[in-house]
């Protein structure tokens, strides 16, 4: 019995035609109901299932939607769109990981940001130059997917066009942001949006490869590396780790994120789109085990 049921007592012995039908819900009154009408409800609930059975997608304009039997069902999922953002310290080497996560992969695009810093060499690639108040004027029309500003005289964004249009085109796109950045990113795409913080093996690894670079001021050195630990504070916001200790072995772990991420069931709307279709009405009998 249901604990907190209530039974009436009072309504006599069954006929050999009727049964006591007790609500799972806890107190609510057993019904009295005849197996004729039990059954018969049944088969209207059974019936009508049958009735919602699979339909495609695709619609006939004259005949409306046509069911489909199980062993035709197409159980493939449209492509949905990840926004997968590499983030983390300066000098952990994100931004040379996220490179050869294009280069493997023609299926991945890669947006160019916006800055107001000055190039740091003539090869630098993937940033669009522009001054201050260009910039500010641009974050008033809204044209930014997301912006920071690391420093006085730096900001730095992403556009929101090319995010949109690569997300209702169902094509990932990868990133290389400050922790900053990959949070306002993922405030406005948050189903989208995936975090992979990625560090060096160490602290001191992380500070060689900043001195390494040669591209900084003793200054923005310092600063940078300030702006690095800090940016440990964000790593539990984050959905993975990566430690960029060997760059292939780093890229592989990215690669295998990138898999599980497509096969993730919450990414898989018009597979399961697909199945609730076809799924048949199931009848759930609960029990509770009494309390000892």
């Amino acid at each position: 019995m249901f604990e907190g049921c209530t039974m009436d007592n009072q309504d006599g012995p069954l006929s050999h035609h009727e049964t006591r039908e007790t609500s799972p819900f806890i107190g609510q009154r057993t019904t009295l109901v005849s197996r004729h009408e039990k059954t018969s409800s049944w088969r209207k609930f059974r019936d009508a299932g049958a009735s919602r059975q699979t339909h495609t997608r695709h619609t006939d304009t004259k005949k409306g939607p046509s069911a489909v039997k199980p062993e035709d069902m197409l159980l493939t999922a449209e492509p949905e769109g990840c926004l997968y953002v590499l983030s983390g310290p300066s000098g952990t080497g994100k931004t040379s990981l996220a490179m050869a996560m294009l280069e493997s992969d023609p299926d991945i695009g890669y947006t160019r940001s916006v800055t107001t810093r000055p190039p740091r060499s003539a090869t630098e690639q993937h940033y669009d130059y522009v001054d201050r108040d260009t910039f500010l004027t641009m974050i008033d029309e809204g044209r930014f997917a997301q912006w920071i500003h690391p420093s006085y005289d730096e900001y730095y964004g992403t556009l929101r066009a090319p995010v949109e249009e690569a997300l209702e085109k169902g094509r990932d796109l990868v990133f290389d942001y400050s922790p900053e950045g990959y949070l306002n990113l993922r405030r406005l795409y948050p189903d989208h949006t995936v975090g992979i913080f990625v560090m060096a093996p160490s602290v001191a690894a992380m500070r060689e490869r900043l001195a390494g670079r040669g591209s900084e001021s003793s200054e923005e050195l310092v600063l940078r590396r300030r702006m690095a630990e800090r940016d440990f504070d964000f790593v539990e916001q984050h959905d993975y780790h990566v430690v960029n200790d060997n760059f292939d072995h780093a890229l592989r772990q990215l690669q295998a994120i990138r898999a599980a991420e497509k096969a993730r069931m919450s990414r898989q709307r018009s597979l399961l789109r697909t199945y609730t279709l076809n799924k048949r009405p199931t009848l759930l009998r609960y029990y509770d085990p009494p309390v000892r």
